[in-house]
């Protein structure tokens, strides 16, 4: 059955590769973007686009003139640096972007979902809604959030025929990752945290992500498809390894493992008082 499929931050890596496969299972698709380059390609996919900055109302409303079968939430940003020397203006934005927005879209597809008796709304998370790293507590922040709003969402919109499902990957192969090395604030050049947060952005630049976007892609068409779709999706082998560490073991052997997988920072320099 054709579904019309709403896809926010559609011009990323997973947000067109999601658009492509719903295109090719002959949905309608509704692809927001931000970035004017991607919308070229979104159109010669068949998609139905749409400017939108998921902050801005009026573009929401906008992108949401219409019935809308299923939402995926894949717009986000990611914010990183030690949380001790974040402005809150950085961290009120990862919140707008990564919580506030989906929650947004939510509302305003619901009604018509429940009058339907039918709707799948899809938020893509991260290892890091469960699992918060050194140097990325920003963006741990949002994600638990946005996996708690949507259980929250999940218990209350399910009597009405909506089932809410999130992705959970690993690092993925997209621009995203190379605008979260790029966005890491460092610490102030004489603070105690400068030399961590080098190794941070070092460790980023280094890492490898394995996973393909259309990988996540078909995850994500499967809990839109699917009869009973579940509430939880993990992709990839570094976010099963990963959450499932951080399920089995106590906090003070998690806590003992941090250092080991991930930089910390070395110690604090003591302030002298002056006199």
């Amino acid at each position: 059955m054709a579904r019309t499929v709403l896809i926010t931050g559609a011009n990323g890596g997973v947000g067109r590769a999601v658009a492509q496969r719903f295109r090719a299972d002959g949905a309608t698709v509704v692809a927001g973007y931000r970035d004017p380059a991607a919308a070229e390609t979104l159109v010669a996919m068949g998609c139905r686009t749409v400017r939108l900055d998921v902050t801005e109302e009026s573009q929401l409303a906008a992108a949401i003139d219409g019935d809308i079968d299923v939402v995926v939430n894949a717009a986000g940003i990611s914010q990183g640096g030690p949380l001790e020397e974040l402005p809150l203006d950085a961290l009120r934005r990862q919140i707008e972007v990564n919580v506030f927005a989906a929650l947004r879209v939510a509302q305003l597809v619901a009604p018509g979902m429940r009058r339907r008796g039918y709707g799948r709304i899809i938020n893509i998370s991260s290892v890091a809604g469960r699992v918060t790293m050194p140097g990325m507590g920003a963006y741990a922040m949002s994600k638990h959030a946005l996996e708690s709003m949507s259980d929250a969402l999940r218990y209350e919109l399910s009597p009405f025929g909506i089932a809410v499902s999130v992705i959970q990957p690993g690092g993925i192969d997209t621009p995203f990752a190379e605008a979260e090395r790029r966005s890491f604030r460092h610490g102030h050049p004489d603070g105690p945290y400068a030399e961590f947060t080098a190794e941070v952005v070092d460790r980023l630049s280094r890492n490898p992500v394995s996973l393909d976007p259309d990988r996540v892609a078909r995850v994500i068409h499967r809990a839109a498809t699917v009869r009973r779709p579940r509430p939880y999706y993990r992709v990839g082998s570094l976010a099963h390894i990963m959450l499932g560490l951080h399920h089995a073991l106590p906090n003070r052997l998690w806590d003992r493992l941090i250092p080991v997988i991930t930089p910390t920072p070395t110690g604090l320099r003591r302030a002298t008082t002056p006199g």
